[in-house]
């Protein structure tokens, strides 16, 4: 079967490459001039740190009196990103440069005075917290003590009473006995008079009759 395509020989295919443009070759001004403004990009100097809150309070790109940090950082970035005066934005950015650098040693000492702060605060917490407890401890041993005391005070002028009563009863026991001895006394002086009376009346009636009056009839 005969091909009726279009064939591309050799030599017509030869002719094809050969009619493209050549290939741009790098340019060595093109390679110096961005060298070059890597190297202005890479010298230029950031403002110092008071050039650098100037300008960014100039242009409200962070509040007054903040301290540096990331929020305000970010925030202000922002805001020079709408900016489209490429003098202010370059400007803005060196200022930043200048913020950003102040954020470190901003955040640091922030971060510690927190830490502090934090643990300040937790160990007054604590201190307080033992004091209260300390102090609690004091006043329910104070409050034993002296109920304690009270306690004994109540046992000892209970005893005290019992001992007086004691020492009462005793002196009344000792009254009485000494009024009973006495009593006994009298009651046997009593009895020794009884006695010798009747032995005196005994003898006088017997003394004094007839001795035949007792003897018996027969």
């Amino acid at each position: 079967m005969a091909d009726h395509g279009k064939r591309t020989t050799p030599k017509t295919a030869d002719r094809a490459q050969s009619a493209k443009p050549p290939a741009p070759r790098p340019s060595n001004v093109s390679t110096r001039s961005n060298s070059s403004a890597l190297n202005d990009r890479l010298t230029v100097q950031p403002f110092d740190n008071e050039q650098a809150l100037d300008f960014l309070a100039k242009y409200s790109f962070v509040p007054d009196n903040v301290e540096p940090n990331t929020e305000t950082l970010a925030n202000g970035l922002l805001m020079l990103a709408h900016r489209s005066n490429s003098v202010i934005v370059t400007e803005g950015l060196r200022a930043f440069a200048t913020y950003a650098r102040n954020i470190t040693v901003t955040d640091i000492s922030s971060k510690i005075r927190e830490s502090l702060d934090g643990m300040l605060a937790t160990a007054h917490e604590e201190q307080h917290q033992r004091l209260d407890n300390l102090t609690e401890r004091c006043e329910q041993a104070s409050i034993e003590m002296f109920g304690s005391a009270n306690r004994v005070q109540n046992k000892v002028s209970k005893l005290s009473k019992t001992v007086e009563e004691v020492l009462r009863l005793h002196a009344s026991l000792g009254e009485s006995v000494e009024k009973a001895s006495a009593t006994i006394l009298s009651v046997m002086d009593a009895v020794e008079r009884i006695k010798a009376a009747y032995a005196n009346v005994y003898r006088t009636t017997f003394d004094n009759r007839d001795p035949q009056a007792f003897v018996p009839r027969p």
